[in-house]
C-alpha cells in the first residue's frame, strides 16, 4: 500500500471513530501538539501522519472513544 492510502484510510476511520459534534482538527491538536495548519495539511492529504502520529492517535482515539461512551452511558 502506498503512503497516501494509509493515510486516507486513516483520516476516514477517525472520521468514524470520532464522536458527532466533536471537531476531528481540534480533537488532533490536542492529541498531538501541532498546529492548526499541520493538521488541516494532513487531514487534506498534503502531508501524511507519520507513523508515531498515527501510532498515538491509535491509541488516543480509543481512549476518547470509551470516555465518550462512558459518559453517555452515566448521563
Amino acid at each position: 500500500m502506498t503512503t497516501n492510502i494509509l493515510n486516507e484510510n486513516l483520516i476516514e476511520a477517525m472520521k468514524v471513530k470520532i464522536p458527532d459534534g466533536v471537531n476531528l482538527a481540534n480533537t488532533l491538536m490536542d492529541i498531538l501538539y501541532i498546529g492548526k495548519e499541520a493538521i488541516y495539511r494532513r487531514l487534506r492529504g498534503e502531508v501524511p501522519f507519520t507513523f508515531a502520529e498515527a501510532s498515538i492517535i491509535s491509541k488516543k482515539i480509543r481512549s476518547l472513544i470509551r470516555s465518550y461512551c462512558r459518559d453517555k452511558l452515566y448521563q
